[in-house]
């Protein structure tokens, strides 16, 4: 049995290169970002601007603090979080709230409130959170980490959507 695992570990390299999902019974599983998507998230990334200061600022997203204990939590309270943002967009332009996430994407997207790579990144990004919410899956470290960069350049950039009343 040893053995076995041994020479599964050996090949895991050649394996994971290919694999989306890796599930061991009584052990867990683990999702993979392809190359094709972490490319595709790369381009959208570069679209986005950096608004400054520092991305992960655990004072201004309290979602941060527990980050390296419990990176579900951490990814649960980045979709809320973006999800506030697209409320709050979608109330100031006198629009309806409470949808899913997918009709006030488009709902916005199709008034112009949102940019298109903004759309298409919430697309994107939105499995990824989800899962974090209703899958018990272990997230590799550097897809966390990157879900997470452009997740938060993502929620920067809602944010200055937001009309700032009285200021």
């Amino acid at each position: 049995m040893i053995t076995i695992a041994l020479l599964v570990l050996a090949v895991c390299p050649w394996i994971f290169g290919n694999l989306k999902v890796l599930e061991i019974v009584g052990l867990g599983k683990a999702e993979f970002i392809t190359k094709e998507e972490k490319q595709k998230l790369g381009e959208e990334k570069k679209q986005l601007q950096n608004e400054g200061g520092n991305l992960f600022d655990e004072k201004k997203y309290i979602f941060l603090r527990h980050r390296d204990e419990d990176i579900r939590l951490t990814l649960a309270g980045l979709r809320i979080a973006l999800e506030e943002q697209l409320n709050l967009i979608a109330q100031q332009n006198q629009l309806l709230t409470g949808r899913g996430l997918r009709q006030q994407v488009d709902a916005l997207w199709s008034r112009k409130l949102i940019e298109s790579h903004e759309r298409t990144l919430i697309y994107d990004l939105t499995p990824a959170l989800n899962k974090a919410v209703h899958a018990n899956v272990d997230f590799k470290y550097d897809n966390v980490q990157f879900v997470l960069e452009l997740g938060l350049k993502l929620l920067n950039s809602l944010e200055g959507k937001v009309k700032h009343i009285g200021k």
